[in-house]
């Protein structure tokens, strides 16, 4: 698949107009020759666009609450940009805003999501569901 094809495939599959949101894929720690450390995400930019220099939120951590970061450089497809917007895969360097807080693996989670300040969000941990499976190469049971 040609990079247009994808690029087509994401704009109709994700909306740029919509409240950003990135959903982090994986997280690599960086130690550079100086002793300091930069937090890489990688991930797919489901909706919205994101800019370095703008203040958004990670999370939710184990304590259902939100870190509050800013993006200090993007990359897509392997190249230097100033925003990402939706249908993207990405990799943001972000920074803590309170210098108190840490960012590393161990509070970074797949799965987690990068919102913006303002994003009105309900944090579950338990939920219901009714999944159909029409093939999979194991036995699954119930509590699989």
């Amino acid at each position: 698949m040609s990079f247009f094809q994808r690029n087509k495939i994401n704009n109709a599959t994700h909306t740029v107009n919509g409240e950003p949101q990135f959903d982090i894929n994986d997280t690599f720690i960086k130690t550079n020759p100086d002793g300091s450390s930069m937090t890489i995400l990688s991930g797919l930019v489901k909706s919205g666009s994101f800019s370095v220099g703008k203040q958004y939120q990670i999370g939710p951590n184990s304590s259902n609450k939100f870190t509050q970061v800013s993006i200090t450089s993007i990359h897509v497809d392997a190249c230097q940009r100033e925003t990402a917007v939706a249908g993207e895969l990405a990799c943001f360097v972000v920074a803590p805003v309170d210098e108190n807080v840490k960012l590393n693996k161990e509070n970074i989670k797949t799965g987690m999501s990068v919102l913006s300040l303002g994003a009105d969000v309900s944090v579950f941990s338990k939920f219901e569901a009714k999944v159909m499976v029409p093939h999979h190469s194991t036995t699954i049971k119930k509590n699989y």
